[in-house]
């Protein structure tokens, strides 16, 4: 009976992981996708819920720009050390008091 329990829990388990909201999601989107009445009702011009597929565009675009701006705050709240402008001119340095400048035009 442990035997069984265990398998039962690692069951559940594995059943909540691989069913979490993302995946969800992407199964969702490959099913209306796939079927063509229910994509009919997203995409083109004359599509009752066309809203929603251009606001979940307009979501999309904007990933790589956050993301990237996300990645550098997060390198500067780590402390990550610059090149110091050694290389071509165009590290962050800091005078200590917590203001920084470009190191190129200081």
């Amino acid at each position: 009976r442990a035997a069984v329990a265990c398998g039962t829990r690692a069951r559940a388990a594995l059943a909540s992981q691989a069913l979490s909201p993302p995946v969800v999601a992407v199964l969702c989107g490959l099913v209306v996708g796939m079927a063509p009445p229910l994509r009919a009702i997203f995409v083109g011009p004359g599509a009752p819920l066309h809203l929603l597929h251009r606001a979940a565009l307009l979501l999309g675009d904007s990933v790589v720009p956050l993301s990237t701006l996300l990645s550098g705050a997060s390198l500067v709240a780590a402390g990550v050390p610059s090149d110091g402008g050694g290389g071509r001119g165009g590290g962050v340095s800091s005078d200590g008091g917590g203001a920084h400048a470009i190191a190129g035009n200081a």
